[in-house]
């Protein structure tokens, strides 16, 4: 801020307003890199990668469990940037 205090901020949501923000002028795809191969069905197997997640099959995984904690605001950060124009999102 404007008095040295440093201010934390979603560096997801700020990937996706500068994806969405872009997308207008580019064919844009976002993508997301944190410390597993992606969206896992089972969090006991690293190799169990979900290829693919739509609003309908993220409401199962939410509805089975499978997703969970910090993984629903990605998903659904990624849901909505998709939604607002942007081509694809990944998640690595």
């Amino acid at each position: 801020d404007g008095k040295g205090q440093l201010l934390n901020t979603n560096a997801d949501t700020v990937a996706q307003a500068i994806a969405v923000g872009l997308s207008s002028l580019y064919d844009v795809q976002l993508v997301y890199c944190f410390e597993l191969k992606g969206v896992l069905k089972d969090i006991q197997q690293p190799d169990s990668v979900i290829p693919e997640i739509n609003a309908s099959y993220f409401e199962q995984l939410k509805t089975d469990g499978i997703v969970s904690k910090g993984m629903i605001p990605k998903l659904e950060n990624a849901l909505e940037t998709v939604a607002r124009g942007v081509a694809k999102v990944t998640i690595c």
